[in-house]
């Protein structure tokens, strides 16, 4: 699960530098007087950015402590619910939080290091302005370079090309590729969009006349403060696409994965009559009504012989999986999608499963195998 959490808290940490980024540019443009104040006086550009980043270090230090202690809280209310509240998405209720200096250490650094970077980041518009529009409450000068539009637009063009390259990508991988290519193709899309509105900002002659209509108040707005904008922009995608990215787990698997069925029932005792007669459905006492619906479904008997859990829910590895004794004509029609075989047809695959195989050097039958492809692979 490590490369999906990862994915994941990629665009968390990316929110939560732009929110840094911006906020800190919002305290920027409320004290621009200031900084035009001591530019007056005599201080340098280099100087101004080095006392405001100082105070910023300051702040940073402490937050990343704080947050330090409030993530130790937090983890510790997640141990306590998965033990307790949400212990069947875990099937354990044994797990106990861990900390390490060295993991809290890094983490503060970590925080320090990505605050201090916004904040630098930040601060590098200011020695653009003078100290007369600083005094103003201006923090941005003038777009000067019209071809950097265009520079814009090529950054736009190569991250949603690799974007769309990623997609193709992922719609041929699997597992753990295709995961990592739809986080890829969506940071790229995201870098493409918010470069492509960059250079929108920066290109004057796209820019609309000062009028009182929605569109054109909305578009003054946005272009007032384009880095601002950018901010905000980035800010509510890679929240919109988190949201998103979390619902796909709220998605139906394919018939790939489940076969074509539909239902999975589990009986607590054997059933040695047929379901799919009505003389085996009157065994087991269904009703006129019952029979009627199930003579629309067909139903394929298991043996299941229960060990240990290899879905996602256990969190360890199972050196006992489950298995299902099933008959291979049973499953002739299912639509199950095979990862790997020995014949990578699967016509011939079918065929195979349901021929006779012989018998192994100490005389038993060969009794046909399919593994799930996780429990095979761990």
């Amino acid at each position: 699960f490590d490369g999906l959490f990862l994915g994941f808290s990629f665009f968390l940490m990316a929110s939560a530098i732009i929110l840094v980024t911006l906020l800190f540019r919002l305290g920027l443009e409320s004290r621009a007087a200031e900084a035009g104040l001591l530019l007056a006086v005599g201080l340098s550009h280099r100087r101004t950015r080095q006392l405001l980043i100082a105070e910023g270090v300051l702040v940073a230090i402490d937050g990343a402590l704080i947050g330090c202690l409030l993530g130790i809280g937090y983890a510790r209310i997640m141990i306590y619910g998965l033990n307790h509240w949400w212990v069947e998405a875990t099937v354990t209720s044994f797990l106990e939080l861990h900390v390490t200096w060295p993991s809290l250490v890094l983490g503060w650094l970590g925080g320090i290091a990505a605050a201090v970077g916004a904040m630098a980041w930040s601060l590098r518009t200011l020695a653009r302005p003078p100290a007369g529009r600083l005094l103003a409450g201006e923090t941005e000068a003038p777009i000067q370079d019209q071809g950097g539009r265009f520079r814009w637009r090529g950054i736009s063009l190569a991250a949603l090309v690799a974007a769309a390259a990623l997609g193709i990508v992922g719609w041929q991988a699997d597992g753990e590729s295709q995961a990592g290519a739809f986080f890829g193709s969506g940071s790229c899309a995201l870098l493409g969009l918010m470069a492509l509105v960059q250079g929108k900002l920066r290109d004057h002659s796209e820019r609309l006349p000062a009028s009182f209509t929605l569109a054109g108040l909305a578009w003054q707005n946005v272009t007032r403060r384009p880095v601002r904008s950018i901010l905000t922009i980035g800010l509510a995608a890679s929240a919109c696409f988190l949201i998103v990215a979390i619902s796909a787990f709220r998605l139906e698997p394919t018939s790939a994965g489940t076969g074509g069925y539909d239902l999975l029932a589990v009986a607590d005792f054997p059933l040695h009559h047929d379901l799919n007669t009505a003389k085996g459905r009157d065994a087991y006492g269904f009703g006129e009504r019952q029979n009627e619906i199930w003579g629309y479904a067909r139903a394929v008997p298991c043996r299941v012989h229960e060990v240990d859990d290899a879905s996602c829910l256990n969190l360890y590895r199972a050196t006992q999986p489950r298995i299902l004794g099933v008959s291979a004509p049973a499953l002739a029609d299912s639509q199950f999608a095979f990862a790997a075989s020995a014949d990578h047809d699967d016509d011939n695959l079918w065929k195979l499963l349901q021929s006779e195989l012989g018998n192994d050097d100490a005389g038993r039958p060969i009794v046909p195998i399919i593994l799930d492809r996780k429990t095979a692979h761990y």
